[in-house]
């Protein structure tokens, strides 16, 4: 274990949004037909590496076989709740930003979200998913932006430091 996986840890352990990582089967293309990477994405891929935001919302997941958990296994995964929007996902190649999303808890309870994705290329095939995942406040403000900053200026603050995020997590990956 290398330095850089130390600094990777940190980073994921320090950042409250939940970021996780479904691993695919190495043979996808992104072009590839969209309901085959959504068979891939729900139906054989497994959520292998993901920080203690995601572990808290899944306490499961601390459980995880070595191999990872199916997606069908985390209980109110919003992934779960529309196939075709994953299609659609893949469609568009699974890079998406300010996605908006509803998570439904154990007791029946929304939770709104807004996702950014990107998928891992490896060698020209898709291996896997990553995903950063931020709860929305009523009112679409982010519940950990600075109280009394207007919100167009919290709104391209907080989009750049996600993006950030992402493409420093996508870089370690």
């Amino acid at each position: 274990r290398g330095r850089g996986d130390d600094r990777h840890e940190k980073l994921l352990a320090l950042t409250r949004d939940a970021v996780w990582v479904i691993e695919l089967d190495r043979r996808l293309k992104l072009d590839d037909p969209p309901e085959r990477i959504a068979d891939a994405i729900l139906d054989h891929g497994r959520v292998t590496d993901f920080n203690a935001a995601f572990a808290s919302r899944f306490p499961g997941a601390l459980d995880a076989p070595t191999g990872g958990l199916a997606p069908g296994d985390l209980a109110g995964f919003w992934l779960l709740e529309d196939r075709s929007r994953v299609e659609e996902l893949a469609a568009a190649g699974l890079e998406c930003r300010g996605l908006s999303v509803t998570e439904i808890d154990a007791d029946g309870g929304a939770r709104p979200l807004r996702v950014d994705l990107s998928p891992i290329v490896e060698a020209g095939h898709v291996s896997g998913l990553l995903a950063i995942e931020s709860a929305v406040a009523p009112g679409g403000v982010s519940p950990t932006a600075p109280k009394g900053a207007p919100e167009g200026v919290l709104a391209d603050r907080t989009e750049q430091e996600r993006q950030e995020a992402l493409a420093h997590v996508s870089r370690l990956s």
